[in-house]
Parts: structure tokens; C-alpha cells; sequence
């Protein structure tokens, strides 16, 4: 597979966000990394429930404390027409929540 790591990050106290994207299928995915002292470890990935091709999950975010905002430029507006329609979507996640 062909990708791309890192292209967009964000931090915030001791929780990082990086993104990565496939670019096959130019889906996107967020790897949460969080810090014990100075070492840096991985958390959790951060997928969109449903997922599509160009949906760019994560191409753009924001984070504050542990709320994230999490950006999808190629997200369809409605799944029945997802090739026809690229509204985008930004999605809030809380991280601390299971």
C-alpha cells in the first residue's frame, strides 16, 4: 500500500494526532499517540463509522486538551450519491470517552 504519514498533526498536552492517508484510496485514518514523561507511545486509531474512498478522514484537525476536531474535505453529504457529492465533514470527538 501507498502512504502518506503525517501530513497533518496536532498536539495538546500529553495527546498527539497524526494523520495518515492511503493514497489507493485516499482514505484517511488518525493514530493517537500519548506521552508518559518524554516517551511518546501509540493510543488508538481514529476511524469515521463509515467510510469512503476520498474521504480524506483527518486532512485537517484541531485539538484542545482532549477534544478533537477532525476534518473530512471529501466526505459525501448524502451516502446514496457519495461519488456525486463531496460536501465534507468535521467530526468532534471527545478522547477520554470509550
Amino acid at each position: 500500500m501507498n502512504r502518506l504519514f503525517g501530513r497533518a498533526v496536532a498536539i495538546s498536552g500529553d495527546a498527539a494526532l497524526v494523520y495518515e492517508v492511503n493514497l489507493d484510496s485516499d482514505r484517511g485514518r488518525v493514530f493517537v499517540f500519548r506521552r508518559n514523561g518524554t516517551e511518546w507511545s501509540y493510543s488508538e486509531s481514529l476511524l469515521p463509522a463509515v467510510r469512503f474512498p476520498g474521504d480524506f478522514f483527518g486532512s485537517d484537525m484541531a485539538l484542545d486538551d482532549e477534544v478533537a476536531l477532525i476534518g473530512a474535505f471529501g466526505d459525501p453529504l448524502n451516502v446514496e450519491t457519495a461519488h456525486n457529492d463531496r460536501s465534507g465533514s468535521i467530526f468532534l470527538l471527545n478522547l477520554t470517552q470509550p
